[in-house]
């Protein structure tokens, strides 16, 4: 039961707002902190709560997010429940590493994986967001993001071409600046999907990474 509280500490539904965003900024990341930092405490398994537009819990919302300050403060008080498993097609499969993984949140790995619970769940085959599938949706990422650097890269090569054959425009050299920004983006998000597979790998025994290789 929640409330009534004094009004500097958040309730449910002051978490739930703040959870229904679509893409992270620094002053969204700093109220979903607050309210899970004043909620933690005096509520029972805060991490397992379905919660937002998405019906997730808040541990699979904080890692799709990729909050690591929210994820730690869960960590200290929800930690039985870093494993539970959101619904997917009617069947409850992704964890909240499975959520970070997906979004290429590496500072949120590497958090959750210096867990032993999670560690144990990964290396446990039964489970369906095991390592293999979790490299394997890190492999889907980087495949992906791979297409789209190669459309880029291709995109930049006709405005080249067509820069030299006319009279160059200011707008025209904006479209390749910009374009430049997302090949570089796209790189740096191939690397970060490569180090994830790398340190889901470190934390498997080495007679189980013959299948947890980057395909």
């Amino acid at each position: 039961m929640f409330g009534p509280y004094p009004p500097d500490y958040a309730n449910i539904n002051d978490l739930i707002e703040s959870l229904n965003i679509k893409k992270m900024d620094d002053s969204k990341e700093q109220l979903i902190i607050k309210n899970i930092k004043s909620l933690a405490k005096r509520t029972r398994d805060l991490g397992g709560k379905v919660v937002g537009n998405n019906n997730q819990t808040v541990w699979y919302n904080v890692c799709w997010l990729g909050s690591k300050d929210a994820v730690e403060i869960l960590l200290e008080n929800n930690k039985n429940s870093i494993n539970i498993e959101s619904e997917k097609d009617g069947k409850k499969e992704i964890t909240p590493l499975a959520a970070a993984v997906w979004n290429g949140h590496k500072e949120v790995v590497e958090t959750l994986l210096e867990q032993d619970k999670v560690v144990d769940y990964l290396l446990d085959e039964s489970k369906y967001s095991n390592f293999n599938y979790l490299i394997k949706l890190a492999n889907i990422k980087i495949k992906e993001t791979e297409s789209i650097k190669e459309v880029n890269e291709t995109r930049k090569r006709l405005f080249e071409i067509e820069a030299r054959n006319s009279q160059p425009q200011s707008l025209e050299k904006q479209d390749i600046d910009k374009i430049e920004q997302e090949i570089t983006k796209n790189q740096k998000r191939i690397e970060v999907y490569t180090e994830i597979i790398d340190m889901i790998n470190e934390k498997i025994p080495s007679s189980a990474t013959q299948t947890a290789q980057r395909e």
